[in-house]
């Protein structure tokens, strides 16, 4: 099996984020002039500006994460044990990877829009429908993901085995397209406070990590091949736990604090 490295393939798989990134900064660029020296950079869930910052931070700032988000995407196959099985599912990574950028991204655009729009309520509705696009959309490719060290829901039980792996990822994919879909009507109706402030996905994060437990005890008793080996293999599972959760920790700081 060929092993994962930048080619052409690679970076053709990756055009439309990296279109979006340069985008970003060429729109910043084209407008900077016309824009006063600050601008709006956050608002609450009403739509209501809550922070300002100067333009010539705010038009950097998020172009520049998702720059480095990508970037971190395409280079965290080098360090992969797995790093064999990214060919097999890059189709699907670069679909999630893009999915990222474009949520930030978002950002810029949205504060070009408010800025001369001045039209707040705009923010709360597209918001919530990129919300709904990036659930369906990475809920419906999760069950294709292979085993790695970065993405997908990553516990001891599915490091030691493919088939928790696979049921596993294919249950948090039903979750999310289901959590997208739960927010559609949303975008026509006021939506409760309380659903605001859940986190959702933390929920699913939780169940289906425990779900992968419940397998690991279903399948240790039909399958003699599915336990730990060795204390080595045990820990370098709990590594690659922890290398998942820190990963994907950092991810959602950058989204949900930008």
């Amino acid at each position: 099996m060929e092993t994962y490295r930048i080619n052409r393939e690679i970076l053709k798989a990756l055009r439309f984020p990296i279109v979006i990134v340069l985008l970003s900064y060429a729109l910043g660029l084209i407008l900077y002039p016309k824009l006063p020296f600050f601008v709006p950079t956050e608002w609450n869930s009403e739509g209501n500006v809550i922070a300002y910052l100067p333009k010539n931070t705010a038009l950097i700032l998020l172009p520049t994460l998702a720059l480095i988000l990508l970037l971190i995407f395409v280079l965290n196959p080098y360090i992969d044990p797995l790093r064999r099985n990214y060919t097999r599912f890059f189709d699907t990574y670069s679909i999630i990877v893009s999915m990222f950028v474009v949520v930030i991204c978002l950002g810029q655009f949205l504060i070009l829009f408010e800025t001369f729009t001045k039209s707040n309520k705009v923010v709360p509705g597209v918001g919530l429908l990129f919300n709904c696009a990036v659930y369906i959309t990475v809920g419906n490719y999760f069950p294709r993901l292979k085993q790695n060290w970065f993405i997908g829901i990553g516990t001891p039980w599915t490091y030691i085995s493919d088939k928790i792996w696979r049921k596993t990822q294919n249950l948090t994919g039903i979750l999310l397209l289901a959590l997208g879909v739960f927010y559609i009507p949303f975008l026509f109706i006021p939506i409760p406070y309380i659903l605001t402030q859940t986190s959702f996905a933390f929920i699913i994060l939780i169940a289906t990590s425990l779900y992968s437990l419940l397998l690991f005890f279903k399948y240790r008793r039909e399958d003699s091949e599915v336990h730990f080996k060795s204390v080595k293999e045990l820990v370098k599972s709990i590594l690659y736990t922890l290398t998942h959760l820190a990963f994907w920790t950092a991810i959602f700081l950058v989204l949900f604090k930008f």
